[in-house]
């Protein structure tokens, strides 16, 4: 009996001490829990909080040697951070303030205003070297590449209007071509002595034109070859004033040339072309066509309509 009795306290004293040891590690971690906000470093709390643990903490709650979470610890190393650290070695916290909580705050506040400033002067640098790079690079790509797309307005024997395009490479430039004509055509109808025609002849022409520049230097040779479609109308004047028939042409145009890009962007273009009607037609209606006039319209349009020199100014953009 009297063995029972002492086992019986004992038993007592230990399960209090189980107890007594759970409640002791649980504090730290309620007290974290209820002081703040999730964090990652101490520049992310607010006051003279710290992160400790993951969130935001008081200066009380800390101990001597607080298990604080760092930038270094939960960010990977950027570019800016590949030389040493800007922030002295006083050999840690616990050498520099020992228990002191006040110490211990100042401490980081003032490690991480280091942290700050030199992450700033490091990510000034590497944009102004970036920068630099992109202008040298620049500085070595020729006008063509820098600058592919242009916008031009075209003068060519055969109508005058907008040239737009895209190169690629440098090297081959694809083109779409919009132009307006008008003129007069002259010419006998029929048999030699027969009436004349002197009527107004107008019309409107849509094309797609591919054009190599053989260098990549400011002023480069060039080679194109066009193809378009025209419509428009041909009367209105002459021997007889109240007819008009429409005109429907296709033709090829091929051109040599110079072709000129500066690196400002302003683009120029000379050629001397040749053209070729592949069609040609005059009507009056659906199924009503006139074969007289076909043989004048030909002529008028080799004559010197479709052969001359070209020229063009413009834009070019990036």
């Amino acid at each position: 009996m009297r063995r029972q009795s002492k086992i019986g306290p004992l038993l007592c004293v230990a399960l209090a001490c189980v107890v007594a040891m759970a409640m002791i590690a649980a504090i730290p971690e309620v007290a974290l829990a209820g002081q703040g906000s999730q964090c990652q470093s101490d520049g992310e709390c607010a006051g003279d909080r710290v992160c400790v643990q993951g969130f935001c903490v008081s200066g009380e709650a800390v101990g001597p040697n607080p298990q604080r979470s760092s930038p270094q610890e939960t960010q990977p190393q950027t570019r800016a951070q590949r030389s040493a650290s800007p922030v002295p070695d006083d050999g840690g916290a616990d050498a520099a303030c020992g228990a002191d909580r006040r110490c211990r705050i100042d401490r980081i506040a003032e490690r991480n205003r280091l942290h700050r400033q030199y992450e700033f002067a490091q990510n000034r640098l590497i944009v102004e070297e970036e920068i630099a790079r992109i202008e040298a690079e620049q500085r070595g790509v020729p006008p063509r590449v820098a600058r592919p797309k242009s916008a031009s307005y075209h003068n060519t024997p055969f109508g005058h209007g907008l040239v737009a395009g895209y190169t690629f490479q440098g090297t081959l430039r694809p083109e779409i071509v919009g132009l307006t004509y008008e003129d007069r055509v002259t010419g006998n109808v029929g048999t030699p002595g027969s009436s004349g025609i002197s009527e107004r002849h107008h019309f409107r022409s849509v094309g797609a034109q591919l054009t190599l520049l053989t260098m990549d230097s400011v002023i480069t040779p060039i080679l194109s070859l066009g193809f378009f479609m025209s419509r428009g109308e041909l009367g209105g004047g002459g021997w007889s004033s109240d007819w008009a028939a429409d005109v429907h042409y296709h033709f090829l145009v091929g051109a040599v040339g110079f072709d000129l890009q500066l690196e400002s962007g302003l683009i120029a273009r000379l050629t001397m072309g040749q053209g070729r009607l592949l069609y040609h037609q005059v009507r009056y209606g659906p199924g009503n066509y006139d074969a007289a006039l076909r043989p004048v319209l030909r002529e008028h349009m080799h004559s010197d309509r479709l052969r001359g020199l070209a020229i063009s100014i413009g834009w070019a953009f990036q």
